[in-house]
């Protein structure tokens, strides 16, 4: 979970420091469909999403193997 979060908070970090990276023609194309303007507050906004999506998988991924991980614990002390 704290990898997910350091993650999570780099990626946005580094999305603002840069003021959303270089435009290529699709990525404007995109801002503009989205009406969000100027080009670089759509390209942040879609950052935070990505770096918000990755830190729900993460944390998802956590509970899993955790769930996973206790039960073979588990299982492994009841046959001892």
């Amino acid at each position: 979970m704290t990898a997910g979060l350091s993650f999570f908070v780099g990626f946005v970090g580094a999305s603002l420091a840069d003021n959303g990276g270089h435009a290529t023609p699709a990525l404007l194309a995109l801002a503009m469909r989205s009406n969000i303007h100027p080009n670089s507050a759509w390209a942040i906004g879609d950052a935070l999403g990505g770096a918000s999506f990755r830190l729900a998988y993460v944390l998802v991924e956590g509970v899993l193997m955790g769930l996973g991980v206790g039960t073979l614990v588990r299982n492994g002390a009841s046959k001892a």
